[in-house]
């Protein structure tokens, strides 16, 4: 094989690396939730204090509990309690700002939850999809 063969070969094989990851990097999964006050205690009434947390009880509470605001959207994975078991791990390799902690854990937010292979990505909204005060 030529040198510029190689080149070209190496090339091509490097676009399509970079593309797969970019592909990797689209939610597999989205979904919307309001997180009212029975998202944040859990079934004895005890306050939940993480994000992690309050998010396994709301899609316990969707998909179980059938206890849904009218802004809930459901989502296909947290179905299954096996996977609302993985919540932790996957907020844990997610990102979030202090202000989206503190917001989830002192308010009663709508948020935006991006479900990736390994993480979940979480936002707060307020009714035109932008991030909000705290008090939303």
């Amino acid at each position: 094989m030529t040198r510029l063969r190689m080149l070209g070969l190496s090339a091509l094989v490097a676009a399509l690396a970079a593309s797969s990851a970019l592909a990797d990097e689209r939610p597999i999964e989205t979904y919307y939730a309001s997180l009212s006050a029975w998202d944040h205690v859990d079934g004895m009434g005890h306050r939940l204090t993480t994000v992690a947390a309050i998010l396994w009880q709301d899609r316990a509470n969707f998909h179980n509990r059938h206890l849904r605001d009218p802004s809930d959207v459901g989502d296909n994975y947290f179905r299954r309690k096996e996977n609302r078991r993985r919540i932790p791990a996957l907020v844990a390799n997610g990102r979030m700002d202090d202000l989206t902690v503190q917001r989830i854990l002192r308010a009663e937010p709508r948020v935006r939850v991006d479900r990736y292979a390994d993480r979940l990505e979480v936002t707060v909204e307020t009714n035109g999809g932008a991030p909000g005060p705290l008090n939303d």
